[in-house]
Parts: C-alpha cells; sequence; structure tokens
C-alpha cells in the first residue's frame, strides 16, 4: 500500500471534502477554513502542499478568525509537517486533541470475504436489522444526531448546513431499535476513497456491535460505489472506538494530527 506524503495529501482533501466548511481562504498556503460554532477541525488553519512559513501566516491568520467572532488561529498540523509544529512551539502554542488518521485497503478486504451482499443506500431501510441507510441525512437522523453528540440548536444549525454542502456521493447510516435510534455514522466517496465521518453510538448502547455494524455497512456501500480505500479520524485518546475500527480492518495509521493554540 503507497504510504508516501502524496497519498497522505490525498486523503486528507478527501477528509475535507467530507467535512466542507462555511467559508475559507487560502494565505501562503495555508488554508483557513470556518464554519462557527466550537468544532476545532471546520474552525482552524490547514497547510497544503505549498505552505509558507508559520511566521508569515500567523498575522493574516489571526484576523481571518477574529473578524468572524472567533479567539485568534487555531493551527492543525499533521504529523508530516514536524518544522511547522517546532516553528509554532518556540512562539508559546501548545498542542491539544490528538487525533489518528486510519486507513483500510478495501479492494483487499474484498479478495479475502465474499461480496455477495453488498448494500445500497436505501435498500435495507426499515429491514429487521434495524439498519437504515439513506443518500442525504433525514430529519430523524439529524435529530439522533443532535441528541446523541449534545449539540446545541444553534451548533446543529451549523451541522446541517455542513451536511448540506456536500457535493459528493453520501451515505447516512442509523441504526434502529424499539422505535429508536442508537447509532448513527455518514459515508462520502471521494474517488478512490471512503470518507467515514460522524460515528456516534447512544452512551447505554455502546459495546453492542452497533457502530460496528454501521461502518461494516458503510464500507460495503463505499465498495459497491467504486472506492479502493476508507479513511476515518478518531481521537487517540479513544481507545475504545480504534480497537474497534482495527478489528473492522482498518490497520494502517496513515497519519496523526493535532491542534495548536496559543494561550
Amino acid at each position: 500500500m503507497q504510504t508516501d506524503v502524496e497519498f497522505c495529501w490525498c486523503v486528507e482533501k478527501a477528509c475535507w471534502s467530507a467535512w466542507p466548511v462555511a467559508t475559507q481562504r487560502e494565505i501562503d498556503g495555508w488554508l483557513c477554513r470556518s464554519s462557527g460554532g466550537t468544532t476545532r477541525r471546520a474552525n482552524s488553519v490547514n497547510a497544503t502542499p505549498r505552505a509558507g512559513s508559520v511566521r508569515d501566516v500567523i498575522p493574516g491568520a489571526d484576523t481571518y478568525f477574529e473578524k468572524r467572532g472567533g479567539s485568534p488561529a487555531l493551527f492543525r498540523l499533521l504529523s508530516f509537517q514536524p518544522a511547522f509544529a517546532h516553528a509554532l512551539s518556540a512562539r508559546g502554542y501548545r498542542p491539544e486533541g490528538a487525533t489518528h488518521t486510519l486507513l483500510a485497503d478495501l479492494v483487499e478486504m474484498e479478495a479475502q470475504t465474499s461480496s455477495a451482499s453488498r448494500p445500497s443506500v436505501g435498500s435495507v431501510s426499515g429491514s429487521v436489522s434495524g439498519l437504515q441507510l439513506e443518500p442525504a441525512p433525514s430529519p430523524a437522523w439529524l435529530a439522533d444526531k443532535q441528541e446523541l453528540s449534545s449539540q446545541s440548536e444553534a451548533e446543529a444549525e451549523i451541522f446541517r448546513a455542513m451536511l448540506a454542502d456536500i457535493t459528493h456521493p453520501a451515505c447516512f447510516a442509523r441504526k434502529v431499535a424499539d422505535n429508536r435510534g442508537r447509532s448513527l455514522a455518514y459515508g462520502v466517496y471521494v474517488a478512490p476513497f471512503l470518507v467515514i465521518e460522524a460515528v456516534v453510538t447512544r452512551e447505554e448502547d455502546r459495546n453492542k456491535g452497533f457502530a460496528g455494524e454501521l461502518v461494516a455497512a458503510l464500507m460495503a456501500w463505499g465498495r459497491a460505489e467504486g472506492a479502493q480505500h476508507t479513511c476515518l479520524q478518531v481521537m487517540a485518546e479513544n481507545e475504545p472506538a480504534i480497537a474497534l475500527y482495527r478489528r473492522l480492518g482498518f490497520g494502517v495509521t496513515l497519519y496523526d494530527y493535532q491542534y495548536w493554540r496559543k494561550p
């Protein structure tokens, strides 16, 4: 499997497409992405392959976010950008929110298992399994997401607007039991990648296999769409989730990232 820097950038750009933002501006090769609210990934400064020096981008990035009612710029740095981390550390910034980017090879997995039953979007909605797959988020999916993620109404509206801006094929998965949403996730096909996002399970329903069922269904959908790889990003401290994803075939930690904030 190719794991060079160019491949990492392709995965990174696919993840941006699966989580679009309301506004963005490039400053000296750094992408300022902003949607408002408190989600760090949607309100941070991200290096591109053309990124210039940290010193030169800080003033413009700070101004960009302050004009939008936010605090000074929050930098999101990838593990294959060590020079930028050193530069921010020297200026008093401190890291937080360590996250892994995990990768699975769908072509290799398909060769090892039967592909006789791949679900298509909508094909299992209302089935005995209670697994629902839809091409757009239903009102029930959105309501469950707001509840399970404890989103305020303002945060929920920002999230709904973000989903509406996704331009690639998508699949929204929901596990229902006893007429109640138990677990949610969605996937976006950005060729050749399936990007899996927003995996969340009701607290009392954790460790029942619901999240694994959803992710496996999304992987099958992505492969049917033509995806060759699937990726997702998970907090480094979330050991139960990481163990689950390893069991599902996410055997490669492609790269990590951290946020850098100045106190």
